[in-house]
């Protein structure tokens, strides 16, 4: 699951994309305690994903980092 971000540098074409590695996350919730308007668990899958059209506010998704027991939430450069 991603979304993407641009990194503010104003150079075309560069973008981050957040991501949860649903294969590493054991799905302890954390996330969405400290920033449900980002993360939500999927009731038909029991997976965590980033809701669509989510602000993406980078100290509360480092946050959310920082608690993630498995550290299966990054930004990965595009």
């Amino acid at each position: 699951m991603s979304a993407f971000r641009s990194d503010g540098s104003g150079r075309s074409g560069t973008r981050r994309r957040l991501v949860v590695d649903v294969g590493a996350c054991s799905r302890c919730g954390g996330c969405v305690e400290l920033v449900p308007e980002i993360f939500r668990l999927r009731d038909d899958t029991g997976l965590i994903e980033i809701i669509d059209g989510a602000v993406l506010d980078e100290e509360a998704i480092a946050e959310a980092m920082k608690y993630c027991p498995e550290d299966c939430i990054y930004w990965e450069d595009e």
